[in-house]
């Protein structure tokens, strides 16, 4: 009896420890799956091959169009999960488990983190501190901000491991048609930010890749977004758009209206190159005589639809927007005399030549929702009763044409200035934002300081030397090129500098830094060995994300300059092939 009294309470002391235990092992489940059942970022984590990584490392810094990667307890398969970077949502891309022990200790399931990828898009925004969350679980948890740059920024210095490459060259086959005018090859070339170059001459818009093909022909029939049916007399100018899905052109063109032989008419177009689909933004026409009556210049700022447009030196920002050169002529009395007709205005305009006289030249900004806003303007210099207009717009008196340079951001216009008396163009610089000239860079003067990064006495140029901008020659056919960093490229004889205006400083960003000319010289290989040959023929064309160079060589024509009819253009790009 008294053993199983003994039993009995034994039991009695172990039924509720028991009771207690399996009590506290239920809340240590229900604690671990809670755990186990909220969102968190990885800083680092073992990837063990997926995606071929062996590891991965947060990352802060990326330029639009990367690819990015986060590893953590991210949930993606749950419809509510969500990533928000800047100013727009993530789209995934592609998900995958990363696992990382054999099995769960509790669930002899094996653990696993989610490894998510999405593109980085100009959406999110640029700049610096920018937001980077995860929604899941109804929980929000942050990543450290991001840096997002719109194209690689560059190092401010000599790259020795820049190289130069020949991409293709192209003879057209009508070349006898480009001759009697002298008609270059390119008369405007961009390049996309993965690195296509497309550029336009009088008889089509063309794209670069192992060759040279048409997407846009002389004579070809369109039919746009209204139906209304036009066909392509002549190209005046062309921009391909930095993701490479919208090509802005202007034409002039023949349409079966009444009196269209006394009228030049011109269109401004964007092509959606996926669709092939054309849409018309402006149509304008210009009566070819002598006008009877004086027209009034502008309006300049409002919808494109609205406007008197004649569009030439088309460009564009890391945002979309179109820049360019109204160069619309108004008809005025008796003002041209034989010299500078409408006709010849505008046949100078399909040659892609030297514009000084005649047109109301404002350099205007095309936003993506159709709007126009005019900035600033070029009038003639010397001659003001070439250009009669009153135009209340910022003025830089040029004959140097209304070419000019646009940062890729959009901030900042450059415009050459010709001094009275001289041939030496000094540089301006516009502030869009102030809505003013903020600086003017001499031409000839030695303002700089140089910097070498040179370690051969036979090609290098002394350090602290005084050094001058020198702008070679009329800038409507010699493009400048503003890169991310701020500092433009400027070609000088037949090497290419960087220009530092912010701090005065100038460095040897490709070719012979003291262009020695007793030291034997290349058109590919390493760049510090290459000639530019930038009196005749260089035209810098512009920089993809990564930060290489895209330069054309034998395509320019104008005045004295005459393309290479016999050999055609090559365009090349410079690429650091820096491990």
């Amino acid at each position: 009896m008294k053993q199983y009294t003994i039993a009995a309470r034994l039991l009695a002391c172990i039924l509720p420890l028991a009771t207690i235990v399996m009590h506290g092992c239920s809340k240590v489940d229900a604690h671990a799956d809670y755990i186990e059942s909220q969102p968190f970022l990885s800083k680092t984590a073992q990837m063990a091959g997926t995606y071929n990584m062996l590891q991965y490392d947060y990352r802060t810094k990326y330029l639009t169009g990367d690819t990015a990667m986060l590893v953590g307890k991210l949930f993606p398969e749950d419809p509510e999960t969500y990533i928000q970077v800047g100013d727009a949502k993530a789209v995934i891309i592609d998900r995958k488990k990363v696992f990382i022990h054999s099995a769960n200790e509790r669930s002899g399931v094996g653990d696993s983190l989610d490894a998510v990828r999405f593109v980085i898009t100009k959406e999110m925004g640029t700049g610096t501190d920018i937001l980077l969350m995860v929604r899941a679980k109804s929980r929000s948890i942050y990543g450290a901000p991001l840096t997002i740059n719109a194209l690689y920024q560059g190092g401010k210095k000599t790259d020795p491991d820049l190289v130069a490459e020949l991409m293709a060259t192209w003879l057209p086959e009508n070349v006898e048609d480009y001759k009697p005018q002298n008609i270059g090859f390119t008369n405007n070339s961009s390049v996309t930010d993965e690195g296509e170059i497309w550029f336009d001459n009088p008889f089509g818009v063309f794209k670069v890749g192992a060759q040279v093909t048409p997407v846009i022909k002389k004579g070809q029939v369109i039919t746009d977004q209204n139906n209304s049916v036009f066909s392509v007399d002549y190209i005046i100018s062309s921009v391909i758009s930095t993701d490479g899905k919208t090509l802005t052109f202007s034409s002039l063109v023949n349409e079966a209206v009444p009196g269209a032989d006394s009228l030049y008419i011109s269109r401004l177009c964007q092509l959606d190159i996926a669709a092939n689909s054309f849409k018309t933004l402006n149509r304008t026409e210009t009566y070819k005589g002598i006008g009877t009556y004086e027209e009034a210049p502008g309006p300049f700022s409002g919808p494109a639809a609205n406007l008197k447009i004649a569009a030439v030196c088309l460009q564009t920002d890391v945002k979309g927007n179109i820049w360019f050169t109204n160069a619309y002529m108004p008809r005025y009395p008796d003002l041209f005399g034989s010299y500078n007709t409408i006709e010849t205005f505008y046949a100078k305009i399909v040659k892609g030549d030297f514009l000084e006289q005649g047109g109301v030249f404002v350099v205007s900004k095309l936003t993506p929702d159709g709007n126009v806003q005019g900035v600033m303007c070029y009038r003639n210099r010397s001659i003001d009763l070439f250009t009669p207009y009153t135009i209340s717009l910022p003025v830089l008196k040029s004959t140097a044409g209304p070419n000019f340079t646009l940062s890729r951001d959009g901030q900042w216009i450059y415009g050459s200035l010709e001094p009275a008396g001289g041939f030496d163009f000094d540089l301006n610089q516009y502030s869009v934002a102030e809505k003013d000239f903020t600086a003017r860079i001499r031409n000839n003067q030695p303002n700089f300081t140089f910097v070498s990064y040179d370690d051969n006495p036979a090609t290098k140029l002394p350090s602290n030397n005084s050094f001058s901008f020198m702008s070679t020659d009329y800038p409507y056919w010699r493009k400048f090129l503003v890169m991310p960093n701020g500092d433009m490229l400027i070609g000088r004889q037949t090497s290419i500098y960087s220009y530092d205006f912010k701090n005065m400083t100038a460095y040897c960003f490709a070719g012979i830094e003291n262009e020695n000319r007793d030291i034997p010289i290349q058109a590919t290989g390493k760049a510090s060995l290459v000639n530019f040959d930038v009196i005749q023929k260089l035209c810098l064309i512009g920089v993809d994300r990564n930060g290489s160079v895209y330069y054309s060589i034998g395509g320019v024509t104008g005045g004295a300059y005459k393309a290479d009819f016999d050999n055609g253009v090559k365009f090349y790009k410079l690429v650091s092939k820096k491990k």
